[in-house]
């Protein structure tokens, strides 16, 4: 029976055969390492545009406000008695 020498192909598959699970954890590693930052990226930009349209649900909210507040004006400025006109009066509004 022959055993393999230092200098054999056998002996050095022999040698080389740990690395493969070493380079298996790397990559396995850094996938996951990426798959983290993209999930992330997804996470912030939801985050942003979420408060992006809420910004503008803001904004929408308050030109109604204003715009309620000008009619409201407009009615009194042009009514010398709106104490007893508008008195008990409900108000709707059509979006």
């Amino acid at each position: 029976m022959r055993h393999a020498t230092a200098s054999s192909p056998r002996a050095a598959r022999l040698k080389r055969r740990p690395r493969r699970g070493a380079i298996y954890a790397v990559v396995l590693l850094t996938a996951t390492a990426v798959s983290i930052v993209g999930l992330s990226a997804v996470v912030a930009s939801r985050h942003i545009a979420r408060r992006l349209n809420d910004s503008h649900d803001f904004a929408a909210a308050r030109r109604n406000a204003l715009s309620g507040l000008d009619y409201a004006i407009f009615r009194i400025a042009n009514d010398a008695n709106w104490r007893n006109t508008l008195q008990g009066a409900s108000w709707t509004i059509t979006m």
